[in-house]
């Protein structure tokens, strides 16, 4: 009987623990480059930027790869600022992606 209540307890302790960090569990990583799909959307996820529904729906497959060490957050080509995916890109990673935007505009010009 010890033992049923015992597993039955941690059990439900896993699931709480589960439930407390479901956003840290399923948020993506953000690594050394972004992903740009053929909207300008930018993803943390190549997947998730091949997936997406407006690629699909054009047959485009492919994605622009962007280093982080040189993503300024703009799309010059248009002169716009790129949108961000709400599936792949939480709140605490366009906190990173806006700290990397400062960090590569305020870098000195090489020459």
């Amino acid at each position: 009987m010890f033992c049923i209540i015992a597993c039955f307890c941690i059990s439900a302790m896993v699931s709480t623990y589960r439930l407390l960090n479901k956003n840290d569990m399923d948020e993506y990583v953000l690594g050394s480059f972004l992903y740009v799909d053929a909207f300008d959307c930018v993803h943390i996820d190549r997947e998730c930027c091949l997936a997406s529904n407006k690629v699909k729906e054009t047959k485009f497959n492919g994605a622009k790869f962007i280093d982080t060490t040189k993503f300024t957050g703009r799309n010059e080509r248009l002169y716009k600022d790129y949108d961000y995916c709400v599936k792949c890109v939480s709140d605490r990673n366009f906190s990173k992606i806006s700290n990397i935007i400062d960090r590569n505009n305020t870098k000195p010009a090489a020459y």
